[in-house]
């Protein structure tokens, strides 16, 4: 059976590895006309809209759209055997083809990107953009150019505009922080992360979005937030000690109770409450900005952890931790070594 060119078309722009078939198959469909050629820089040109603001789009966005073209298309999308019969059904077959895949392409990556077109367009080109990083067993305190303040977490990135529009204030983010937002009526503060953004007018709340993680959540402390999921269009409106959840794997928001310890962290205090070793492990890595060795002992696997610990030094939290699991450790640097 001859490989499906838009097929093979989708899988070379976006990066994935093609067969020895299909690599050859895209070969010689290229090299048959001149017009096959230009649709497919065309379609390469086009595929770079993705890259709005340096965010790439994401496998599963990648395998959506994909749903899409068929569901949109059907078997028309499809070009196969009875396509290449013929010299111009074959590069006017290709033509409405590609076109057609180019136009729903464009769409959905403006669909999917336009949060942060809005942080890029409505600011003009000349408004810089700031990133803050923070390495693992850092925290940073950052004040944004509204006045509002953000706790940003270990191993976590902020992005937002030097000058935020007239008409709203959006940051990205990347990881975990706490927000204590400014009030301004008629500029709504936005938090964009992955499929999620947070709207708010004047509040305080804390995200967690890790990109290991297959869960956001959003807990509000003060005011009240609009938490939405950009590709279902599902909100939800969080109030104090309210929290909203976003599953990655199924697209759905979910509203709780607030766990009142997702806020502590930015006071300095680390607290385990019957938490897997692996979980432990995790956590302790990001906070202090280490690495764990587990070396022949004990399958600590098996035990759970609770303590709380506030700007305790890392020895004092693995003295704690060891008497509880029954296990010896050493600390070399940034080298935590159980045994």
């Amino acid at each position: 059976m001859i490989e499906e060119i838009d097929e093979i078309l989708f899988k070379s722009i976006s990066g994935k590895i093609l067969s020895a078939k299909e690599e050859q198959t895209l070969k010689d469909w290229i090299g048959r006309s001149k017009k096959n050629e230009t649709i497919y820089d065309r379609f390469k040109e086009y595929w770079e809209v993705k890259k709005f603001g340096g965010h790439d789009i994401t496998d599963r966005a990648w395998s959506k759209l994909e749903t899409i073209v068929e569901k949109d298309h059907g078997s028309e999308v499809k070009t196969s055997k009875e396509n290449t019969k013929g010299k111009n059904n074959s590069n006017w077959g290709f033509i409405y083809t590609v076109a057609a895949s180019i136009i729903l392409l464009v769409g959905y990556f403006i669909y999917w990107q336009q949060p942060y077109n809005n942080l890029q367009n409505d600011q003009g080109p000349e408004i810089a953009q700031i990133v803050i990083k923070s390495r693992k067993g850092e925290k940073r305190t950052i004040k944004l150019p509204d006045g509002s303040a953000v706790k940003l977490n270990a191993d976590s990135k902020l992005t937002f505009p030097s000058v935020f529009s007239s008409v709203d204030r959006e940051v990205i983010l990347e990881g975990e922080a706490f927000f204590d937002v400014q009030k301004y009526e008629n500029r709504p503060f936005k938090v964009l992360t992955k499929d999620i953004v947070t709207t708010v007018k004047g509040t305080s709340f804390n995200i967690r979005a890790f990109k290991d993680e297959e869960k956001i959540s959003v807990s509000v402390l003060t005011g009240n937030v609009e938490v939405t999921n950009v590709i279902t269009q599902q909100n939800i409106d969080l109030q104090p000690n309210e929290a909203g959840t976003y599953s990655l794997e199924e697209e759905k928001l979910n509203k709780s109770i607030a766990d009142k310890d997702c806020f502590i962290w930015k006071d300095g205090v680390l607290k385990f409450d019957k938490a897997a070793f692996e979980q432990v492990v995790k956590d302790l890595e990001n906070w202090y900005g280490v690495e764990f060795i587990i070396k022949n002992g004990p399958d600590l696997n098996k035990n759970d952890f609770s303590g709380e610990f506030k700007n305790e030094s890392l020895a004092a939290v693995m003295e704690a931790m060891a008497y509880s699991g029954n296990f010896e450790f050493e600390i070399i640097d940034k080298l935590v070594i159980i045994k």
